[in-house]
């Protein structure tokens, strides 16, 4: 999975997952997705894609994208890997009806009070209050205590 923190001025674009989707409904998430079988090597890619698909920005309207945050989860045996990539746009686009849910523009610091899953309100709590963009940071979700073990890499 792939998603980017998107930010114009002190706004962030996430995306309120329609109630039909299979995976988290409902549920407040940064815009992204799926990688297709070709882009397992490249994340930044699949990303920008989604984005493309789901907010109608094209890859030149976003700068400063960069890989922040890289996170790992056991889910029954199955190890789930999340990409998560902050970027900056230099114009307010027009957002576009989504078939995936609804886009809307947040306040930045308010960012970690959204009903997101636990691992993307981690990580937007970093965002916000660590200021070092130059940080990658590999978390792995500990499922039985509900934490996250961050490690810089």
């Amino acid at each position: 999975m792939t998603g980017a923190f998107l930010r114009y001025d002190d706004k962030v674009l996430l995306m309120k997952r329609s109630m039909n989707r299979t995976l988290n409904p409902g549920k407040w998430a940064p815009v992204g997705g799926h990688l297709e079988p070709n882009e397992i090597n490249d994340p930044a890619g699949a990303c920008l894609r989604e984005i493309k698909e789901e907010a109608g920005i094209p890859p030149e309207d976003v700068s400063d994208f960069s890989l922040r945050f890289i996170i790992l989860r056991n889910n029954n045996g199955l190890i789930y890997v999340n990409y998560l990539f902050t970027g900056v746009l230099s114009k307010l686009p027009l957002l576009p009806y989504c078939e995936e849910g609804v886009l809307e523009w947040v306040d930045f610091y308010a960012l970690p009070g959204y009903g997101m899953t636990f691992s993307i309100i981690e990580s937007a709590k970093i965002l916000v209050n660590d200021t070092d963009d130059s940080k990658i940071l590999l978390g792995a979700v500990n499922q039985q205590n509900d934490k996250i073990i961050w490690s810089e890499l």
